[in-house]
């Protein structure tokens, strides 16, 4: 048996606080033009299918912006020597996937061994919280010990509802790399 680390890649891994402001300013721009009045529903639709769009949070020009979580290169080091595999999940689209490549190696240029799993378009209607935690299932078979590292309480809840649920395994879950 063997022991995994599966690690969330945005705020976990990149701080993209700069980014994300971005893409809400955007976002914020677009839904006013839609819809005047941002208590609406109307603006609130506009403005999420916008942030959550090529233009606004999944634009590769803004992931220039991000930068590393303070402490997250010695982190990382310290889980490759603890753990057998670490695995980076993220549900960036693929469309994103080279640059967040690119974007990692070139602040992680010694991670080599860290495996990227992206959430695949045909995945898109599922949950993010529901998709981690089926990913985290299928390591669970084969693996005595699982570290979950997410930001998101949702994804962790996800994680430690399945944790429940099998006593085969050693789920742990925490919500930050340091």
């Amino acid at each position: 048996m063997s022991k995994i680390a599966v690690v969330d890649f945005d705020g976990v891994i990149a701080d993209m606080t700069i980014h994300t402001q971005i893409a809400r300013e955007r976002a914020h721009a677009f839904a006013l033009q839609q819809a005047p009045d941002p208590e609406s529903k109307a603006y609130r639709k506009a403005a999420s299918a916008f942030f959550y769009s090529e233009e606004g949070y999944f634009d590769q020009d803004l992931l220039e912006l991000d930068q590393p979580v303070i402490g997250s290169r010695e982190a990382l080091r310290q889980l490759l020597q603890e753990y057998d595999e670490v695995i980076v999940l993220t549900s960036r689209p693929p469309s994103l996937q080279e640059a967040t490549l690119a974007w990692f190696r070139r602040y992680f240029p010694e991670q080599e061994a860290i495996t990227f799993l992206f959430k695949e378009s045909h995945e898109h209607e599922i949950k993010t919280a529901v998709w981690k935690a089926q990913i985290v299932a299928q390591f669970a078979k084969r693996c005595e010990t699982v570290l979950f590292i997410d930001d998101d309480e949702r994804n962790r809840k996800a994680v430690e509802a399945l944790a429940a649920e099998l006593s085969h395994v050693t789920i742990v879950v925490r919500s930050q790399l340091v």
